[in-house]
């Protein structure tokens, strides 16, 4: 290209720059500045995100898993004695929450968390493995200030408790499962229970055979192979299933009483 012709290619730019400028858009630099204020970052998920409500009486928590898993949580109350809760397939910690809220009420540190895998929670990592995970969630509360701690959980969860027991140093001072199937994703309910030597209570609605058709025999079962001799059984007349058992307005009163009345008197350390 001639000198002659670079300078007129050259004045043509400048003359359609000037003229974008002229009619009130903004630069490339404006531009980006506007697109970053109006998007921000997203805030990170916390646990509770689809009931804030019920989250907002506790604490937000997380904790390391044993493989790395960052596991998320709600902690509510305080005290000496903590409960771990141990939701249901597919759950999360919304469903523990109403409940949880009335132990705290009692006078429980209580824990409640999101599953890595089986669970519609916030909780991510590589290990899906619950008994790594009900054993993290168990030493963190130890961390918080518990000096005993019960592991409380129903369907999959109550499996995962009752199978925990001897990945646990200390030991849990009790263990309550609420319509345990027998095996789920590698747990054992009955092999679990085995190892049992704490307060056990097991609580089952006779009915309660939709999703599991096992769980009224199981729960029979686990109550027969666990050697403690400190042990309950509980079987309701219903349908109800894993945390309904508990949660007021869904469970028989007297038995979410009985529950009540069996952790007063053995979740404490002996």
């Amino acid at each position: 290209m001639s000198p002659h012709r670079a300078l007129l290619v050259a004045v043509a730019l400048t003359g359609v720059l000037t003229a974008v400028s002229a009619s009130g858009c903004a630069s490339v630099d404006q531009a980006a500045n506007v697109s970053a204020t109006a998007s921000p970052e997203p805030s990170p998920l916390q646990a509770g995100d689809a009931c804030p409500d019920d989250a907002a009486a506790g604490k937000q928590v997380h904790f390391e898993g044993k493989m790395g898993d960052d596991l998320r949580g709600v902690e509510l109350g305080s005290g000496e004695v903590g409960i771990v809760l141990a939701h249901e397939d597919d759950g999360s910690v919304c469903e523990w929450l109403p409940f949880g809220k009335e132990l705290a009420d009692k006078g429980y540190r209580v824990l409640t968390f999101d599953f890595v895998g089986n669970s519609n929670g916030v909780s991510r990592g590589p290990d899906t493995n619950q008994v790594n995970q009900v054993v993290a969630a168990a030493a963190f509360l130890r961390q918080e200030g518990a000096t005993s701690i019960v592991l409380l959980g129903a369907s999959m969860g109550a499996t995962a408790v009752l199978d925990s027991t001897l990945s646990m140093a200390p030991a849990p001072t009790a263990i309550v499962a609420l319509s345990p199937p027998a095996r789920f994703d590698g747990l054992d309910a009955i092999d679990g229970a085995r190892s049992i030597r704490v307060p056990l209570l097991v609580v089952v609605a006779e009915r309660d055979q939709i999703r599991f058709p096992d769980i009224p025999d199981t729960a029979q079962a686990v109550y027969n192979a666990a050697p403690t001799r400190n042990k309950k059984l509980i079987v309701v007349d219903g349908l109800e299933h894993g945390h309904n058992l508990v949660t007021k307005g869904f469970g028989p009163e007297a038995t979410r009483q009985q529950v009540f009345s069996w952790l007063s008197t053995n979740a404490h350390a002996r």
